[in-house]
């Protein structure tokens, strides 16, 4: 008798132990989705804060952080082929986007690499948003989280946004990352 107590006791737990393992994880306030404290990583953050300080001043641009591709390019491309061209794109965002104030027109799109982006799944996925850029002709910065830039920098980057300075098709190396515009 004992041994089926033993036996009905150690179901219980087992099954219990299985239920929960199974179920939703959630917080202490019983939340199955919670939020989280910043859109940003501390370097995201870091830089939003310098662009958007920036951009304040001038008036005529915003900063966008995490936005997604399927937001800032369209696939022209029907049917098969287009629902293909989208799904490649649409689960993934750039950092930061900065866009004209009053029509939020995609200007240049701005990826901050850090460690992570040295796997090689990482770079085919950052050689296909570079690729969808390029064609897009929009310019596509990146930046490496290894050397963070001076404000000087950065001055003389966003100075030339809007002028036309972009406008030709490039792949440039800067002290603080890679710009790539153009078509493919």
């Amino acid at each position: 008798m004992e041994i089926y107590i033993i036996g009905a006791s150690l179901a219980a737990i087992v099954s219990f132990l299985a239920w929960r393992a199974l179920s939703p994880s959630k917080d202490r306030k019983g939340r199955v989705y919670v939020p989280v404290e910043s859109l940003c990583t501390r370097r995201e953050l870091m830089l939003w804060r310098s662009l958007d300080q920036h951009l304040s001043k001038k008036g005529r641009l915003v900063v966008c952080p995490k936005v997604r591709i399927g937001d800032i390019v369209s696939v022209s491309a029907v049917g098969k082929e287009g629902w293909n061209r989208l799904m490649k794109v649409n689960r993934k965002h750039v950092d930061f986007v900065i866009a004209e104030r009053d029509t939020l027109k995609p200007v240049i799109a701005i990826e901050l690499d850090d460690s992570s982006h040295n796997r090689p799944d990482r770079q085919a996925r950052d050689k296909l948003v570079e690729q969808v850029f390029a064609n897009a002709g929009i310019p596509l910065l990146r930046i490496s989280t290894l050397r963070m830039f001076s404000r000087e920098e950065l001055d003389r980057l966003l100075s030339k946004l809007g002028t036309g300075i972009y406008a030709q098709p490039c792949v440039r190396r800067l002290p603080y990352g890679t710009l790539i515009v153009g078509s493919a």
